[in-house]
């Protein structure tokens, strides 16, 4: 029971939250349409399953977000459950005597890592809970299955592993990892040969090939997301880099900024020698020992995690910070099990593995207490925003510019136009237009305005990241610390600007009403208190 606790306790900040960014856009987009197997197609992706989830949401808890937070941490509590389960399973087929200790780290380690805040305290991260989860649950049923075989066992793990593959494209990792484990429990195994892996291998690819036909005929193609050459150019120095860049974030939160680069070159060049001499060594004992459990279990579960990533290798991860986090939800899962593995082996005695595990897990919860509360205040100025901008008009509004997020924590990387009409009740659809996102990087960040002669001049706080939506105006320019806005006489139809202006905490949208007619009007914030 503690490893659930664990992971539910550890996110009761995030059950107050708001929505944010990607959020409003799925909610709305489900409410408005409800969920088909090609749902999500015209973007690239088939994920019906996580429309589903949103379906059933909004129909019990309509636009409450407490009841969507809520889904999302059940499901992590499920990943940690059965995390454990499959560890201990696993391991017991592949007769490795301390199953149950391995297990037990593992998932309470999973419970409280940094790495997960994206996935489970972001609504829209549920691609990842979902996708792991029910990977999890059918490889309880797999290991199960290998040990007692049976139809009706057969049949849940197919329809498991079908729900986990229509939950995101990087659940493909999962039949490649079922046939590493496969392979692994039959190597391990004292006794002559049996007919596992070929169980394995064949309930494997039946789910896997009817996903890839279900995206031919939804999509007209099988590699769909972010792109065929995005997906599939894994030879270069870049994924290599990348690979060792999960390597480190799986299990650590983002190294400091104010550490400056040469930290993280070298724990960059540390992160790649650890898990090359994890593999050499795995490699060389196998080689040269013969069947040791121990080996081939560790082998088995670092190819495993070297699969995990390969889906999304290629988007990468930061060192720095937490955006893309949710990339490492699955990932983390072989992660912690070759933690797991590797402590039970080095630390023999239970008090030795139990202090040092609780060590481990204090720190890890400390560091996820932080990204949890900038999840947090994330959503929470999504949803001042985005009531204030529901009082205009999209037709008639200009957004000069809105934050994207805050400290990584999404805020309208997407969504807004969703956010301030649907989410508030409106009855307008049309897309207010945007010119710039930002990052937001302290509370007390200021974004300030000058307005002289029907011209806007917006100055950004040192260190602000800028994102343009498509096309400045004519006239406009964008400067390392500003952007300047003209006068312009050809936007007659826009009655006013919008801009985050100042005032963390709290969040709040300061209107100037744009002077299109008249000149030298100024309307300053304290005018409309």
């Amino acid at each position: 029971m503690l490893p659930p606790l664990l992971g539910a306790l550890a996110y009761v900040e995030v059950l107050g939250g708001y929505f944010q960014s990607d959020d409003f856009w799925h909610i709305a987009e489900v409410a408005r349409k409800g969920v088909s197997l090609g749902w999500g197609a015209e973007h690239g992706f088939l994920r019906p399953l996580t429309g589903l989830s949103f379906l059933l949401d909004h129909a019990v808890w309509g636009l409450r977000p407490f009841g969507y937070h809520l889904t999302n941490v059940l499901l992590h509590a499920a990943a940690c459950v059965l995390l454990a389960v499959v560890l201990r399973r696993f391991l017991t087929w592949c007769e490795y005597l301390r199953a149950s200790g391995t297990a037990l780290v593992a998932a309470v380690l999973f419970a409280v890592l940094p790495a997960h805040s994206e996935a489970v305290g972001w609504i829209s991260g549920r691609t990842d809970l979902l996708a792991a989860a029910l990977g999890l649950a059918a490889t309880v049923f797999l290991l199960d299955l290998v040990r007692r075989p049976s139809w009706s066992k057969g049949l849940l793990f197919v329809l498991l592993a079908s729900a986990c593959l229509l939950s995101k494209e990087s659940a493909a990792a999962f039949p490649v990892i079922w046939v590493i484990l496969g392979l692994a429990g039959k190597l391990s195994r004292r006794e002559g040969p049996d007919r596992a892996l070929a169980t394995v291998v064949v309930l494997s690819l039946l789910p896997l090939a009817a996903y890839l036909a279900a995206r031919k005929l939804a999509l007209g193609t099988f590699v769909g997301g972010y792109g065929t050459s995005m997906h599939t150019s894994l030879l270069s120095l870049d994924s290599f880099l990348n690979l060792v860049r999960y390597a480190w974030r799986s299990l650590l939160p983002p190294i400091p900024g104010s550490w400056g680069s040469l930290p993280s070159t070298l724990l960059m060049l540390g992160a790649a020698s650890a898990l090359a001499a994890a593999l050499g060594t795995a490699f060389y004992k196998l080689l040269r020992g013969g069947r040791q459990p121990g080996v081939i279990v560790g082998l088995a579960l670092l190819m495993g995690y070297v699969v995990s990533t390969l889906p999304v290798l290629s988007m990468g991860v930061s060192l720095e910070g937490p955006q893309s986090e949710r990339l490492l939800y699955l990932p983390s899962v072989l992660a912690v099990s070759c933690v797991g593995l590797l402590a039970a082996r080095l630390l023999r005695r239970r008090w030795a593995l139990i202090s040092v595990t609780g060590i481990l897990v204090l720190a890890q919860a400390l560091a996820l207490v932080g990204a949890n509360h900038r999840w947090r205040r994330a959503s929470e100025l999504a949803g001042r925003i985005a009531r204030e901008l529901g009082e205009y008009d999209p037709e008639t509004t200009l957004v000069l510019n809105v934050p994207d997020n805050y400290r990584g924590a999404y805020v309208f990387r997407h969504g807004l136009t969703e956010a301030a009409t649907f989410f508030q009740g409106a009855g307008r659809e049309s897309e207010y237009q945007v010119l710039l996102r930002h990052s937001v990087n302290s509370l007390r960040d200021r974004f300030e305005f000058q307005v002289r002669n029907g011209a806007v001049r917006l100055s950004f706080p040192a260190g602000t990241e800028l994102f343009v939506d498509g096309e400045l105006p004519p006239g406009a320019e964008l400067s390392g610390n500003g952007l300047y806005l003209p006068a312009p006489s050809g936007l007659s139809a826009v009655d006013r600007l919008v801009g985050f202006h100042r005032g963390l905490p709290p969040p709040v949208l300061i209107y100037e009403e744009y002077p299109v007619h008249e000149t030298n009007i100024v309307h300053r914030p304290e005018d409309r208190r």
